[in-house]
């Protein structure tokens, strides 16, 4: 593969849609329980000619799901009781020269707490989104190994990279063109930034502000040394930075197209955004109400031993890869098989019959 690509192609120019429409929401949902998000392939179940592309999609889709874990338990309670997972309409249409394609939320939640112009504070999250990829360009993407890399960064923007910043509070500065240069809420990703870049006093991530709308304000600096690494050894780019490719510094024709790379300061940026991140904010207990348990074990007790049958224990039948007391009285402490604890399994749950 020529690591040179025709200018014209492969930039990310991502319009951030924010409509509203109709879907099979609750039939696809009830197939799809335990993931944090899932994509509608409908398109390409019934056109045969798409049916091809599926195992892309479903790659990124795996990959994605072990990285979000749920909606955060950051979120207000109230917000957490309306929400269960991102539902995504995934579109393969044409589109212009030199779009790769464009995603964004649909439907979104707001909730607001405090006085407006006091103490106010919103939170909005994505509950429905869509994702375009473009016909004219998917075969050359596919070859040139650059068609995951770009349903991953769509995908994100559905999630609200970018898309769902100013209406989370999460910039500020504007220079003296009017533009947002810097990304300094939340308490994730600004921790992140500042280890992965090796900065450890950085006050901001500093943002895209060429390429004009869809890509400026919405990504990542592509020129930032930690974020654009193609003309390093690294020979990398981030995965929302704003363009794929690098124009060759020797051919003004050509494009240099690196690897991707996901860094924790975008697992982070979706920490700040109020989702439960594998690697930076998993969610250490159940959230409240009636919906459906994902990545913590699946255990509630209501008094006594949590072991006793008269105790009250509800379950169901779980994986269990990690296990925390919600209520440190429960047992009094004691591991009820009278054993050495294990600081991860406390209670010794992984030798229950119910657990796989």
């Amino acid at each position: 593969m020529s690591s040179f690509q025709p200018r014209t192609k492969f930039i990310f120019f991502c319009l951030l849609l924010l409509f509203s429409a109709t879907f099979r929401v609750d039939q696809l949902a009830a197939q799809n329980r335990g993931r944090a998000f899932f994509l509608d392939l409908t398109q390409l179940d019934l056109d045969p000619t798409l049916t091809k592309y599926k195992p892309y999609f479903e790659e990124v889709e795996a990959d994605l799901n072990t990285r979000i874990q749920d909606y955060s338990n950051d979120l207000p309670i109230p917000l957490l009781r309306e929400v269960d997972q991102l539902y995504l309409v995934v579109t393969i249409a044409p589109a212009p020269a030199g779009v790769l394609g464009f995603a964004g939320p649909r439907g979104t939640i707001t909730y607001s707490t405090g006085t407006p112009n006091l103490n106010q504070r919103s939170v909005t999250i994505p509950v429905t989104g869509a994702l375009t990829i473009n016909l004219n360009e998917i075969e050359q993407m596919i070859i040139d190994n650059q068609l995951v890399p770009t349903i991953s960064h769509e995908i994100l923007h559905a999630f609200g990279f970018g898309s769902l910043w100013t209406q989370n509070n999460l910039l500020s500065t504007v220079d003296s063109f009017g533009r947002i240069t810097q990304y300094t809420g939340g308490k994730y990703a600004l921790k992140e930034f500042r280890r992965e870049a090796n900065l450890p006093f950085a006050t901001f991530i500093p943002i895209q502000q060429s390429g004009g709308a869809g890509s400026a304000g919405a990504h990542w600096d592509d020129f930032h040394p930690f974020f654009g690494q193609t003309f390093t050894p690294q020979f990398r780019k981030e995965v929302m930075s704003a363009f794929a490719c690098d124009l060759h510094p020797d051919d003004p024709e050509y494009f240099v197209c690196p690897p991707v790379f996901f860094s924790r300061t975008t697992e982070a940026a979706l920490a700040d955004l109020g989702y439960a991140m594998f690697n930076i904010n998993p969610n250490r207990t159940p959230r409240p109400g009636n919906v459906s348990y994902k990545n913590w074990p699946q255990v509630v007790v209501s008094g006594g031993s949590p072991f006793g049958r008269e105790s009250g224990l509800s379950f169901r039948v779980v994986n269990i890869n990690k296990v925390f007391k919600r209520n440190q009285n429960v047992a009094g402490g004691l591991n009820p098989q009278g054993e050495a604890k294990d600081p991860n399994d406390p209670f010794n749950l992984r030798d229950q019959k119910w657990a796989k």
